[in-house]
């Protein structure tokens, strides 16, 4: 699915229940709403844990099946250290890989080893599971505010600052989800 997509659908979701316009900010409970609204993953409920992660994880994301088979539960780990805001952020990251196709999902201990190996490496190496990791963020960046929200701001002369003013975003990560990379990428990536 595209970022564009999901956060379209996941923007819509949320207009249905709350009224809020499309393509404002969204929020971390908003986020958790709408993924469980959505009929596009088979997450029926999201437990929330904040814990002392390993270095480098600041996040980390486990699904498992309902034992009655009625859906499945997502897990989602947020490094208790990180500042709040990013540990907003790296919730809903966490939260996209509901919508990661199961070709990508790391399934056992030795997997889950070997993707925090790749993650720390600088020699290039780049799996299926890390590239799932950098959509997640990807993706994340599109659902709290889509890119052509970011592009009608710039367009109009708003600096960044103004921006994470206009949609009470944290200035760190309307700095990081408002860089031309960024945008660009997840005009065209997808999950």
């Amino acid at each position: 699915m595209k970022y564009v997509d999901l956060s379209q659908h996941l923007h819509e979701l949320r207009a249905e229940r709350s009224g809020r316009v499309v393509g404002g900010a969204m929020r971390m409970a908003e986020v958790w709403q709408s993924v469980l609204d959505s009929p596009k993953t088979p997450i029926t409920e999201i437990r929330y844990y904040k814990a002392a992660l390993p270095t480098p994880l600041d996040g980390l994301f486990a699904r498992l099946g309902k034992v009655d088979g009625t859906g499945e539960i997502a897990a989602v780990y947020v490094d208790s250290e990180l500042p709040p805001h990013w540990g907003e952020f790296v919730a809903v990251k966490e939260m996209m890989h509901c919508f990661t196709p199961g070709k990508h999902y790391t399934g056992t201990p030795s997997d889950a080893s070997n993707l925090v190996e790749a993650l720390c490496k600088t020699s290039g190496r780049y799996g299926a599971s890390v590239a799932a990791d950098n959509s997640a963020i990807l993706a994340a960046a599109e659902v709290i505010l889509p890119h052509y929200t970011v592009e009608r701001y710039l367009k109009s002369g708003m600096d960044v600052a103004a921006i994470a003013a206009a949609q009470d975003l944290h200035p760190e990560v309307a700095e990081m989800i408002c860089r031309f990379d960024m945008l660009q990428s997840r005009k065209n990536g997808e999950i």
